[in-house]
């Protein structure tokens, strides 16, 4: 046998049968090649909370439509990638909630992300530090870590200006001032995409350290030279194969060329790019800012800008633009009504009057199930992007929560996480946090991001991290 058809075969068994039907191929390069993957935190606001399958029932998780036959049908055949959580309570919401002008909806949203009680009460908005000195987790992330990438942290959401009272319009805080997520989808692309180009590396001031670099630029070198040495074998057997195998093996040319533009760049400071191979500045059609909200406003528009601000977020995640991120669904005791799902009572009165009768109760959850299936669309889209023998979902937890519920309840939390925390979380089950305080939680949530702290917002109230691995 001549040793030009050995070669063709050996190559053809390396890159098996079907590898010829697919691109891009060679993954294993990539991981060769790349450092750890990076973890990524993003937290979603689901607005004021889920209603009763039995509406005479006690708010109860268990009772509830937070599952998989109801609200979280969007996430049902990727069940094995969440936890939700029961029988978690959240007191500091409690707590807030009495302060002299706040009430459920307020509490909520100030101690929902930050398990923080340490607030002033009785000032007016705008007036100065009103929330004392609270941080939420995605800012204590944001402080430790922001300097790897382009973007500390990205702060996004859709029509969260419709309630008449501004203390229900924010949950985001840094050291006790309300950061306003961005509802804007060009001014948004604009910010994260100039020109429309690529991300250039980060231009952060982290210290690196000289090894670690040193011995990623060997990773990446070695990467390069694996490609460069898999591109001449499949030349070589190019020029000896027939007709239809040629125009296969130019595929496989094309997917090394993009692996290779896909290896990790150095960045000036800020260590390695992890841009993902399907990076690139998304259509947001010719998208118009929200209309500053009024009592009653007809929010037709969300249909559009809620899916094109959490591609945009995807998409900064993606491109590693950014690996914190949070989005905002609407305000808590939101005005806005929802003619496109043919719904002309407002978001706030529903939220409170679900449990009147079964024709508001269905209203509420068309709305609910709405928000949750665009926020498991962006959650599939991570479960669906390649990295190294898993998916950027893999290397994310994707924290899923609301403010409150029922008549300004915080007794039992509603949340979920998605993703495996780069193997930190171990999901695919319902998980009973027995009476314990929401701050565990979020303390399990920034130490598996590395953040080595040992209590979260108010101390009073922290046991130490729930076991979700």
């Amino acid at each position: 046998m001549s040793r030009s058809l050995i070669k063709r075969r050996s190559l053809l068994q390396q890159l098996g049968a079907a590898a010829f039907l697919a691109t891009p191929v060679f993954r294993s390069a990539i991981v060769e090649a790349q450092a750890k993957a990076p973890l990524r935190y993003v937290a979603v606001h689901l607005p004021s909370g889920v209603s009763m399958l039995n509406r005479n029932s006690d708010l109860s998780v268990k009772g509830s439509s937070w599952d998989y036959d109801h609200y979280l049908g969007g996430l049902k055949d990727i069940q094995s990638d969440v936890i939700i959580f029961n029988n978690l309570g959240m007191p500091t919401g409690n707590v807030v909630s009495s302060y002299t002008e706040l009430e459920g909806h307020g509490g909520g949203m100030r101690t929902m992300f930050t398990g923080d009680t340490n607030q002033r009460s009785g000032q007016v908005p705008g007036a100065g530090s009103q929330y004392g000195t609270i941080s939420s987790i995605d800012q204590l992330l944001a402080n430790a870590f922001g300097s790897n990438t382009k973007f500390g942290s990205l702060q996004l959401g859709a029509i969260t200006m419709t309630n008449g009272n501004p203390e229900g319009e924010r949950c985001i805080f840094n050291n006790g001032t309300a950061i306003e997520p961005v509802e804007d989808p060009k001014a948004t692309f604009a910010r994260l995409f100039p020109g429309a180009t690529t991300p250039a590396a980060s231009s952060g001031t982290m210290n690196v350290d000289p090894k670690a670099t040193a011995e990623l630029i060997a990773l990446h070198d070695a990467g390069k030279s694996r490609l460069d040495q898999l591109k001449a074998e499949i030349m070589a057997v190019k020029a000896i194969a027939g007709t239809d195998e040629q125009s296969k093996l130019d595929l496989h040319l094309t997917s090394l060329r993009e692996l290779e533009n896909s290896l990790p760049q150095i960045g000036a400071g800020g260590g390695p790019i992890f841009q993902g191979v399907t990076c690139a500045p998304p259509n947001i059609g010719n998208q118009a800012a929200p209309i500053v909200g009024v009592e009653g406003n007809p929010v037709d528009y969300i249909q559009e800008l809620g899916p094109v601000m959490l591609e945009l977020m995807y998409q900064a995640i993606n491109c590693d633009l950014t690996r914190i991120a949070t989005f905002q669904w609407l305000s808590t005791g939101d005005n806005s009504i929802f003619p496109f799902l043919n719904i002309n009572q407002t978001h706030h009165g529903l939220e409170h009057s679900w449990p009147g009768d079964d024709q508001t109760k269905a209203m509420y959850d068309r709305i609910q199930t709405w928000l949750m299936l665009q926020t498991s669309t962006f959650i599939k889209r991570l479960k669906s992007t390649p990295e190294g023998n898993g998916s950027v979902l893999d290397n994310t937890v994707v924290f899923v929560a609301s403010e409150m519920w029922g008549g300004h309840e915080h007794d039992e939390f509603i949340a979920l996480v998605a993703g495996k925390a780069g193997g930190a979380i171990n999901p695919g089950r319902t998980l009973d946090a027995q009476g314990r305080a929401h701050n565990d939680l979020l303390l399990s949530l920034v130490n598996m991001m590395g953040l080595n702290v040992t209590a979260v917002g108010d101390p009073k109230y922290v046991t130490g991290p729930l076991n979700l691995g």
